[in-house]
């Protein structure tokens, strides 16, 4: 993530609040405290505390640390969660001269959301007990995970209006790891936390946003991330299904003179049946007959089997006054099984105003 230009020196606070379905090595009460990291660096340690069996506890712990260009950098806090580490105090031996401390286990607080513009937000973060500890077993046979409630907070936005907008962040979950390096498992299973960094410069970035926009049907945002990878100076690796895709766009929200250059642009790239079709079915829209009927006819010239090409063109056909090319131009439409909606009705309607280009009308 590119040096943000908002607030320097902004502290970020993390309070924890309480501690719920928490358990000691023993099933008794015990005195524990929490301690917090983040990016390397410890925090503090919360007071320590009495925890009844399967009781709340309150910590009420505060801490912070500052964001800034030079230390714990907003790459820091998109690629870094916040550490907690629930300590037990064990008791005290005879003779024992130094306190004997025993992790229960560690939860993590996914700092992503002072990245989404927000000022503060609470997280239920479980508390992932360690392995092979009395506590895990336990928390295996009753089903029940132990948490931690914590609040995170800073006094302005992290990030500009301007920059939100002009920012996307992708977010990887590694669900499942195999045939891992040895050395990432020098004894019991553990967690490991991993990011990477995304060049928000790199048209080939904003390209694969817009298409998993695309392909879930959010045509808003996919639309936006065309817009900007076109707007780079350097073209993304594959501009053509953009073009495609961006286009289509268009021609669905009416917006057709945005899709005619589009559509050239596609065609002068790689033409196909697809890019004359929707640079045709464009300039129709736009009212510009001649043009549509010229890219109309490479659309046919390339693929003589599309119903769409030829309802298009008896449309051209219908409205510039010439009966038998409408006539046959529908009847090749029918003949490749054009869909009833909408195109299909559209040439009905049009074949009913003008009284002719439907054999049903002799």
């Amino acid at each position: 993530m590119d040096p943000y230009q908002g607030a320097v020196g902004v502290p970020v606070h993390v309070t924890v609040l309480r501690g719920n379905n928490l358990r000691g090595n023993k099933n008794e009460p015990f005195l524990n405290f929490v301690r917090a990291e983040f990016n390397g660096t410890q925090l503090g340690d919360s007071q320590k505390c009495d925890a009844a069996v399967d009781e709340s506890v309150n910590y009420n712990f505060f801490c912070s640390f500052e964001c800034s260009e030079s230390a714990h950098t907003l790459d820091d806090l998109a690629q870094k969660p916040v550490i907690l580490t629930v300590i037990e105090i064990l008791p005290k031996e005879k003779k024992q001269k130094e306190e004997k401390t025993c992790v229960l286990g560690q939860a993590v607080v996914d700092l992503l959301p002072l990245l989404h513009g927000k000022c503060s937000f609470s997280s239920t973060v479980v508390l992932h007990p360690l392995p092979g500890l009395p506590t895990e077993i336990d928390s295996l046979d009753r089903g029940i995970k132990p948490t931690l409630e914590v609040m995170v907070s800073v006094q302005e936005p992290l990030l500009s209006d301007a920059q939100l907008s002009e920012s996307n962040l992708l977010t990887v979950t590694v669900e499942t790891a195999f045939s891992v390096p040895e050395v990432w498992s020098p004894g019991p299973p553990s967690s490991y936390v991993a990011a990477m960094q995304v060049p928000l410069m790199n048209p080939d970035i904003w390209a694969l946003y817009g298409h998993w926009y695309y392909l879930v049907k959010d045509y808003h945002q996919a639309q936006k991330c065309y817009e900007r990878t076109l707007d780079f100076v350097t073209d993304a690796s594959d501009t053509h299904h953009i073009y495609i895709r961006l286009g289509s766009i268009y021609l669905q929200s009416g917006e057709y003179e945005k899709a005619k250059p589009i559509y050239l642009r596609a065609c002068g790239s790689s033409p196909s049946c697809f890019t004359w079709l929707g640079l045709g079915s464009a300039c129709y829209r736009l009212g510009e007959l001649a043009e549509a009927e010229d890219a109309l006819t490479e659309a046919n010239i390339l693929d003589n089997g599309n119903p769409e090409v030829w309802g298009y063109l008896s449309l051209v056909c219908l409205k510039t006054g010439r009966k038998v090319e409408a006539e046959q131009s529908y009847k090749y439409a029918l003949k490749f099984n054009l869909p009833e909606e909408p195109l299909l009705q559209e040439i009905k309607e049009l074949q009913a105003h003008v009284g002719f280009g439907n054999p049903c009308f002799r």
